[in-house]
């Protein structure tokens, strides 16, 4: 898919973050498929990521959500315990010089997050921000407009199959 449509989704998708009688989960959940199905920009795919990921935290704390209560099925208590789990480490790295730890527990976060349900992986962004703070998350459409220029830029000079 194109790079203009999949930014132009998901400017839609932010509008619905506006509308509190939708389903952030179920929607987020849609976005983020979308995203990684039909985004193959590395660059304007990690932007996306975090923007939504930033967005979404933000409209939990404006509508004062209780993730786990809102979560009808699929809540993963190990999940979240070995989510709290790397992120104690992520704190206690965060602040040494020892990187290399750091970079292997935020991965291993990462990963555990993006393999959990839109709940249990919002919940664990939510806690990572509540720890750790939400400089990742600080992206701006200006950001993301700029990425998605550079990514339209290369589609157009990468040469098709039938040249």
């Amino acid at each position: 898919m194109d790079t203009k449509t999949v930014l132009d989704t998901y400017k839609r998708y932010l509008k619905t973050l506006k509308d509190w009688d939708s389903d952030l989960f179920r929607n987020y959940g849609i976005i983020k498929h979308f995203i990684d199905t039909n985004c193959y920009d590395n660059e304007l795919r990690a932007l996306l990521d975090r923007h939504c990921i930033g967005k979404n935290i933000q409209e939990i704390r404006h509508r004062n959500f209780k993730i786990k209560d809102s979560c009808e099925e699929g809540w993963s208590s190990a999940a979240t315990m070995e989510g709290y789990r790397l992120l104690g480490n992520l704190k206690k790295h965060e602040d040494d010089y020892d990187l290399t730890t750091f970079a292997i527990n935020f991965r291993r976060f990462a990963e555990l997050a993006d393999s959990q349900n839109a709940h249990v992986e919002l919940y664990l962004w939510f806690c990572y921000c509540n720890r750790i703070g939400d400089r990742l998350f600080r992206v701006s459409m200006e950001e993301i407009e700029e990425a998605a220029a550079n990514a339209i830029k290369a589609e157009s000079e990468t040469p098709t199959e039938t040249e």
